[in-house]
């Protein structure tokens, strides 16, 4: 059924994002300290699973522009230790495969798609060239089904193999995807309009990061993250899956296109736009890069607008060898992951999806603009909430 909805001939399996990664891992047993080159800005677990086999992990720099890591960094990354090339697509917005896997084939290394936060539909599933693509249907994913993964692999014999390992994984009981269910729905309580302003009152009045502390209810492996995700999908989270997939609506997912790009034409300039020029610009997230992220945060929360900055998951790989930057002297690495780091140092996130109505977006829109104003006048801006 799942390859029949993917409209491919490509072996497809289905578990948990990390729980793939995880196995392919194991089952190419790569040497130990051998090189992943990974897209600069994705999620730590990720990172995690890849040290948990003892291999290093290599930043690649993206464009702020696309999101896309930088084609020409690429030949200077790849050593003779390098096994694997990892290229997320963050933000929803999705990368130009094709040259990255020419120049990877070139090497004749293996490329993989971390689709986690890009799923739209099935007219778009991957490049057919990569040997590995993932697609993530976690509770804060595009089509969720509290949970799930889908893995297109390319070659027999891997695919075979990972299904081997995935074999030796328990099976997630009913009772643990229910108690998932019903702490998701405490979530969702707590984040309706009416219980909303009540509870960020109350958390900022008691010191509480109602954000960090969402995002910790959220995560999938709060804890013993390598261990947990062996775990092959409870039969009621993949009937979960198959209804999601199977009831995907276009039209749906278009309107939060819609709404996303009506707040993008009227945000004020000094509001810098990311992956304006990807090859494809979904909303799943929509960040903002802005001067004083700090200040422009602070009265955006105190005019009504939850946005956030480090709520989510999502942070640069740092190189796990750098030179002293503290040193004036020290040359500038032309590999470091600069515009990477200027990403994640200038974010801003805005509360805008499908079901934020149009009067709420112009709101966010007036809100952002004043902010910034603010935030030319002073570096310390103190403004009255009106939560």
């Amino acid at each position: 059924m799942l390859i029949k909805l993917l409209k491919t001939s490509i072996k497809v399996e289905v578990t948990r994002s990390l729980c793939l990664g995880h196995s392919n891992c194991e089952v190419m047993n790569f040497e130990a300290g051998s090189e992943v080159i990974m897209s600069a800005i994705n999620i730590p677990d990720m990172v995690t699973v890849v040290k948990h086999h003892n291999l290093k992990v290599v930043p690649w720099d993206i464009s702020i522009e696309t999101t896309e890591p930088k084609l020409d960094l690429l030949p200077s990354l790849i050593t003779s230790h390098t096994v694997a090339i990892l290229v997320a697509h963050i933000f929803g917005k999705w990368c130009d495969m094709d040259p990255i896997i020419d120049v990877a084939q070139s090497y004749n290394l293996p490329v993989i798609e971390d689709c986690a936060e890009s799923f739209c539909g099935f007219d778009v599933i991957g490049n057919p060239r990569s040997d590995l693509v993932l697609f993530s249907f976690g509770v804060i994913k595009f089509s969720t089904a509290f949970g799930g993964a889908i893995a297109k692999i390319k070659d027999e014999s891997v695919y075979k193999k990972m299904l081997e390992v995935y074999g030796t994984y328990r099976v997630q009981g009913h009772g643990e995807f229910l108690k998932k269910i019903f702490k998701y729905y405490l979530v969702y309580l707590i984040l309706l309009p009416f219980s909303e302003k009540i509870l960020i009152s109350a958390a900022r009045f008691f010191g509480i990061d109602h954000k960090a502390m969402a995002v910790q209810m959220l995560r999938g492996f709060p804890d013993q993250m390598t261990q947990r995700i062996k775990m092959r999908p409870s039969s009621a989270l993949l009937q979960m899956l198959r209804e999601r997939l199977e009831g995907f609506s276009k039209s749906d997912f278009e309107t939060g296109q819609v709404k996303g790009d009506y707040v993008r034409m009227r945000l004020p300039e000094e509001a810098q736009m990311v992956g304006m020029k990807a090859i494809i610009n979904n909303y799943w997230l929509f960040p903002i890069l802005v001067e004083s992220p700090d200040t422009v945060l602070s009265v955006l929360n105190a005019l009504g607008v939850d946005a956030y900055r480090g709520a989510t998951q999502l942070n640069i790989i740092e190189p796990e060898t750098s030179p002293n930057s503290d040193d004036p002297m020290t040359p500038i690495d032309p590999s470091y992951p600069s515009e990477a780091r200027y990403l994640i140092d200038h974010v801003v996130y805005l509360p805008v999806n499908k079901k934020v109505p149009f009067h709420v977006l112009n709101k966010i829109c007036n809100a952002v603009k004043e902010a910034i104003r603010l935030s030319k006048d002073s570096p310390k801006v103190r403004i009255q909430s009106k939560l």
